[in-house]
């Protein structure tokens, strides 16, 4: 990644992950780092996997169902494929 994300700017990606609002979140970090697409999705899905095993309440949808209307042609999300990343009802 170009640069770090300030600590500050978090909050902002954050609230759009849980939000699912993918697109914006993963914009918001290409702008704050002035990365490539493939490097913003593999940032996104790090945080994601990570507000995910933290705060797993704060998501309105199972890990399955998130990923269900995301299609990229870069780097496929890693804990969209089966076995990678448990929904609750799945423990």
């Amino acid at each position: 990644m170009a640069e770090p994300i300030p600590d500050d700017q978090w909050g902002l990606i954050d609230a759009c992950i849980i939000a699912s609002k993918k697109l914006e979140a993963v914009k918001t970090i290409m702008d704050l780092t002035g990365c490539s697409l493939n490097e913003a999705l593999i940032a996104f899905y790090e945080r994601y996997g990570r507000l995910r095993a933290e705060a797993p309440e704060q998501f309105d949808r199972p890990n399955r169902e998130y990923w269900t209307d995301f299609y990229t042609d870069g780097p496929r999300p890693p804990m969209a494929e089966p076995g990678t990343l448990p929904d609750l009802e799945d423990l």
